[in-house]
Parts: C-alpha cells; structure tokens; sequence
C-alpha cells in the first residue's frame, strides 16, 4: 500500500461524477481498488490565477499534503503546485498525455529535477524531454495504452458513427497578438516572416534553436512579450483544429454524432452541418464514454497536429468496447495491434470507410472481437501497474485491503473557476 498524490490541472470536467477524464479517472481508480490511498488535486485551468480565494484553496490543499506525506507524486503533464513540491521529498513521476510543449511549469522540473521522472505512452518526445527538461533516458519508462472502459453487448446501436473528443477551439490570440498588430501596421515583410515562422513550427514539432532565433525577432519587431511556448501551443490547436473540421464536415451528413466540450460549441456552429451532429450534452467520465462508444457502429479518432508515431488514449477506449475504431495513420496502433485496424488517410477514404464498415457488420465484427482480446491482454492497468513497480520499486498492487480516495468537491468562485481539494 502506498500514499500516492495523483495532480492534474486542466483535466478537470465540472459535469463528471469524479470531474476527471476517463485516463485519470481509471488510474486513480486502480490505484484505490488495489489497496493505496490516493490524494487528488485537480484545477480547472492551466493559467495561475492570482484571486485571493485561490490563494485560500492552495493553502489549505497544502496543508492536507504535508498531512498526507505521499511516498509519490504523479502528475499528468506536470500540472502540480509548487507549493506540493516544496512540503514533500518524495519522487514525482510525470505522466505524458501531451508533447512537452502543451506540459504546465516547466521551470518546476530544473528547480526540482532530481526527483523527476517521465512515464510516457509513445517515442515522439523522449529525446526533447532529455535535452529540454534535463530528465535522462534512464529516468523515462514507456508505458502501456491503457483503458477501463469495457463492452456491453446488451446496449443497442443507437448512433452509426460517433466522435467523442476536442474541436479545439482556438483563442483569438494569434490574431489580436500578432496578426492583427501586424495588419495595422501593413508590416508586410514581418508577417510573411511568421507565416514561415508558423509552418517551420508545424513541420519540426520542436522548438529548435532556429525556431528561438526567428521568433525573437519578430517578437521584438511587434513589442509583445509573448513566450514561444504559448506560440507553439497555439499553433498545433489552430491546426488541429482545422484538421478536424476537415474530417467531420466530409461525413457531417451521415447519422453523425459529436460530444464534445461547451467551449467548442462556437467552432461547430460555424458549420451547420457539424452544429446539427453537435449534441448540447457533452460526455466526460467512464461511464458516459463507455455508453456512447457501446452504442455506436463506429467511433472515430481524429489526428492532432502534435504526434506523429502515438495516438489518443481515447483509442484503446473505443477498442474495448463493441465499437468499430476507424483511426488516422499510426505507428504505434499498427505495431500494438497487428495492422488489423483499418486507417484513412484523408477525409475522402475516411468517408468510403465509414459506409463500407456501416453496411458490412460480419467483417467488422470480427475486428472489433480481435480489437477486444489485445485489450484485455495488453492494455489494462493492471499492465501499467506491474511496468510501475518494475521502475518505481513500489508496490501498487493486491494489498490485502481496499485503498482510500480522499473525498474533494468543486468550488465555484466569482471568476467562475473550479478548484478540487479535500474537504
């Protein structure tokens, strides 16, 4: 049994039961089930925010960690408090859903990086991570998709295709920073300059030393103190974002269904055939993924602009299930799942592939048996907790007694902000 202080701000969904999307809910769900107490801190922004009340619930979730005393400390895209580091010893294991590009406090790993660690589920990172964040490739461990979604033979097919997940919808801060700085002053010249800034982004996914070097000086011919880092992580929405769009407005006349976030209702609305697939309910924890994935013919993964080899932890959800995953181009899903799973490659084959398998039930039903039994054999927790305890040396399994979540609730304060901590 261990004292385990699980941290994942941005990850919160105020509308869920345990506010947690369903890999986090899932890990800290095993962790529970195998007999270890598990402090959860969750915010619901990336943003700091300086109000006095959140000051108040920082504090006093501070305190509960010193109290607590975790043997270690995880933390997905390292979104921790500075504090929490500050009253505790212990090892803090980062756990990558994202390039390092999208992780929070950065500076928190070289003031802390001896006890740092990565946990990573694909390749495309690992070397930046070592050069970045100084954090060797003997303190990085892969580890295996993993899911807790399961399938329900019972539930009927309600939906042929369905989409779960993120349009992204971008902030206007490309065009208020820079764009429209640069409109107004006709700067033709240091606009065409970022344009090319912008697509050497999209094209190296690194912030090399060229990259640094180009946006310095268009940063100091704007007057703008803009981190690169925000740059970036604008730029892989905005693309993401169009790529998306892309995909789902080829088949947004078919029985389409799309769950997705409020605030990405405005980018669905653009288009009226997206807004009508748009339902006003969106879907965040196990239960409700499990469900909507149970009940639909197929279900997709869209591509994101960010990874190349990877792919969405919402895959080995899909696959689980009693759906059929249709899923863009990738290495890692081809290697982990013997190239039986059928890949588009743009929104027209995406749309042949969907009629194909909507039609021909007896072939996709013997993909998604296959898809089930590597799940089952691979892609569990128990899986991730046995590669935990081969790298951490901690026990996290088949203690004798059933663990603890420690209760948290929601706070609403006037900034409209959600905080998670121990009551």
């Amino acid at each position: 049994m261990a004292n385990i202080l699980v941290c994942a701000d941005g990850f919160f969904r105020a509308i869920s039961p345990l506010a947690l999307e369903p890999l986090i809910e899932g890990f800290v769900e095993s962790l529970v089930k195998n007999g270890n107490n598990v402090l959860l801190y969750i915010k619901k922004d990336f943003p700091e925010d300086k109000s006095l009340s959140t000051k108040l619930l920082e504090f006093k979730a501070t305190k509960e960690v010193k109290t607590f005393n975790p043997e270690i400390i995880f933390t997905f895209n390292n979104c921790i408090r500075k504090s929490f580091l500050q009253v505790t010893n212990c090892p803090v294991y980062i756990i990558a859903s994202d390039t390092p590009v999208y992780w929070n406090r950065g500076s928190l790993i070289e003031k802390f990086n001896s006890r740092y660690h990565l946990l990573y589920f694909n390749d495309d990172f690992c070397e930046d991570v070592k050069n970045l964040y100084k954090i060797g490739f003997e303190k990085q461990q892969r580890i295996p998709y993993v899911t807790a979604i399961n399938a329900n033979p019972k539930l009927p097919k309600k939906y042929d295709i369905s989409f779960i997940g993120n349009f992204y919808n971008v902030s206007q801060f490309l065009f208020e920073n820079i764009i429209y700085e640069l409109h107004v002053r006709k700067d033709e010249k240091t606009y065409n300059e970022f344009c090319e800034l912008v697509d050497d982004i999209i094209i190296s996914k690194k912030k090399t030393s060229n990259i640094q070097s180009k946006w310095q000086q268009i940063k100091d011919k704007i007057g703008k103190n803009i981190s690169l880092d925000l740059l970036i992580k604008e730029v892989f929405l905005m693309k993401t974002s169009d790529i998306r769009q892309s995909y789902l407005s080829k088949i947004s006349d078919m029985d389409l269904h799309i769950f997705t976030w409020i605030q990405n209702l405005r980018i669905s609305s653009n288009n009226f055939n997206l807004a009508k697939s748009t339902h006003i309910l969106p879907i965040y924890d196990i239960k409700g993924n499990e469900k909507i994935y149970n009940s639909s013919v197929i279900s997709l993964t869209l591509p994101h602009a960010q990874v190349d080899t990877g792919f969405s932890w919402r895959v080995c959800d899909i696959l689980a299930s009693n759906s059929m995953l249709l899923s863009n181009p990738s290495k890692d899903l081809d290697k982990i799942f013997n190239g039986i799973i059928p890949v588009y490659k743009d929104p027209s084959s995406l749309r042949d592939l969907c009629k194909y398998y909507i039609k021909n039930s007896k072939e996709r039903t013997e993909i998604v048996s296959e898809c089930q039994r590597i799940i089952d054999k691979n892609c569990r927790y128990d899986n991730f907790l046995d590669i935990l305890y081969d790298f951490t040396k901690i026990n996290f399994k088949n203690c004798q007694n059933i663990g603890k979540l420690i209760n948290f609730k929601s706070v609403e304060t006037k900034q409209n902000k959600y905080f998670a901590i121990n009551k």
